[in-house]
């Protein structure tokens, strides 16, 4: 499984009127199966990879978002790569999506 890294450009010390402050997620996971991962989806096309730019519209801060989906993991493979693929990077949010492998293609609860 890879790693995709993505870092958000910076943006302005002080936000715009309307924008909306991050508070402790400037570091964020998002931890899942291939629907993370973009398995199937154009480089870049993927909602991981387009999520720093929505955030970008929201936030005056820097935010990093880490892909630490897994092409074919169901939620029992993800607890096993938990300490490698989210702990390690101290994230503030962790958006996790598990579900289709395990349900939708091998009938195994995940």
């Amino acid at each position: 499984m890879a790693l995709l890294t993505v870092f958000c450009s910076s943006v302005p010390a002080a936000p715009p009127a309307g924008k909306v402050e991050p508070a402790a997620w400037h570091t964020i996971v998002a931890f899942g199966d291939s629907i993370t991962c973009g398995y199937g989806v154009p480089a870049g096309a993927g909602w991981v990879e387009l999520l720093p730019g929505l955030l970008n519209q929201s936030t005056s801060q820097t935010v990093a978002v880490f892909n630490a989906g897994g092409n074919g993991n169901t939620s029992a493979e993800g607890l096993k790569r938990i300490k490698k693929d989210v702990l390690a990077h101290m994230p503030g949010l962790v958006l996790v999506e598990f579900g289709m492998t395990g349900v939708g293609m091998t009938g195994v609860n995940p």
